[in-house]
């Protein structure tokens, strides 16, 4: 590792977004079309999270709610999120994932996480649990420095789990 070891770390996030887009675009499901990840993330919290209103998955996710809106309306499009009255104020609405789009997000994850165990398979039990704790030191650092910059309250950076380790 050479003394600026920034532009390693860069690198190797690079290289594995870059592998986890090539991989995403092999998994698109024929049935909703090509959706953006962040789409798919929206999702994800809205079946984790339960109905939101749209203000809430923008703070959430920590995207502006034109971001988001944008979003979920290839959801919609596609059914897998739906709109309806919030009850406690009519005039906002909730969105929630559809049936379809939990059936369609498990399908996903499941072959996400299958491909992770495949690539981890040779990886020590430590090794595996090493990668959990420093990307979550990672994502903690990232969000703090982010939270630091803005006005807002921290929030917590969303958990990070890979299959097949227990912390």
């Amino acid at each position: 590792m050479s003394s600026d070891y920034i532009e390693e770390v860069e690198r190797e996030i690079s290289a594995f977004f870059l592998g986890a887009e090539r991989s995403q675009a092999r998994r698109v499901l024929p049935e909703v079309g090509r959706l953006e990840k962040t789409a798919f993330y929206v999702l994800g919290q809205l079946t984790q999270e339960g109905p939101l209103r749209p203000s809430a998955v923008a703070q959430l996710i920590r995207l502006d709610l034109s971001t988001v809106s944008r979003h979920v309306a290839s959801l919609e499009a596609a059914g897998l999120v739906a709109r309806e009255p919030d009850p406690a104020d009519r005039r906002a609405c909730l969105l929630r994932a559809t049936e379809r789009g939990e059936q369609i997000l498990a399908r996903l994850r499941a072959g996400r996480r299958e491909r992770m165990r495949a690539a981890l398979a040779d990886w020590s039990l430590d090794d595996r649990r090493d990668l959990v704790r420093l990307l979550g030191r990672l994502n903690t650092a990232l969000f703090s420095a982010e939270d630091a910059s803005t006005s807002e309250p921290p929030t917590p950076a969303p958990a990070l789990r890979v299959p097949g380790v227990t912390t």
